[in-house]
């Protein structure tokens, strides 16, 4: 019976998906003075998304701003989002925020959503220098997700665990059991 508790919660550590951004390029190395998009791209979430919040850092060294394009993934139709953007050095603070208290708005969003990769903003930079590889670090991320049935759930700063360490940490539980049986 042990054994068989230990197989199932290694099945879910290895099947568990946690939210996260991610970050694409349009390209992988740009020269000096070339245009850089960099996109953030939300995904692995359940039900939903009425709020992003997160800090972005560039190095100014090898990045100039230029600007920042939201896309539309909170916006339904007569009721835009609030999106705010204010460049502090080399960080980026970014939020959105979906203003409405409706449930029936809720479920359009959820609707329009679905569950699938959402693009939440892609920022303009000006290479200052050859690039290889160009970096951008996402921090102090926040999220609001929403269901019309379902209080909110905000989600501080999730930082998910690998799946190959998760499963290191679930390794001496396993040979524990391997040993008594």
């Amino acid at each position: 019976m042990k054994q068989f508790f230990a197989v199932l919660v290694a099945l879910w550590s290895f099947t568990s998906n946690a939210t996260q951004i991610d970050v694409f390029f349009d390209n992988s190395a740009y020269k000096k003075d070339d245009n850089v998009l960099a996109s953030l791209w939300l995904s692995d979430y359940n039900g939903a998304l009425t709020y992003f919040g997160f800090d972005v850092m560039f190095d100014p060294d090898e990045l100039s701003f230029i600007d920042a394009e939201f896309s539309t993934a909170l916006d339904i139709e007569n009721n835009p989002s609030f999106p705010f953007l204010f460049l502090d050095g080399s960080t980026l603070l970014v939020s959105n925020l979906f203003t409405s208290l409706v449930a029936e708005d809720v479920k359009t969003l959820m609707a329009s959503q679905g569950g699938k990769p959402l693009k939440l903003i892609t920022f303009n930079f000006t290479a200052l220098t050859t690039l290889a590889a160009p970096k951008l670090e996402v921090t102090y991320i926040d999220y609001l997700f929403e269901t019309p049935d379902q209080a909110p759930v905000l989600v501080t700063d999730p930082k998910p665990v690998p799946v190959p360490a998760t499963a290191l940490l679930l390794l001496p539980a396993l040979l524990l059991l391997r040993r008594r049986a």
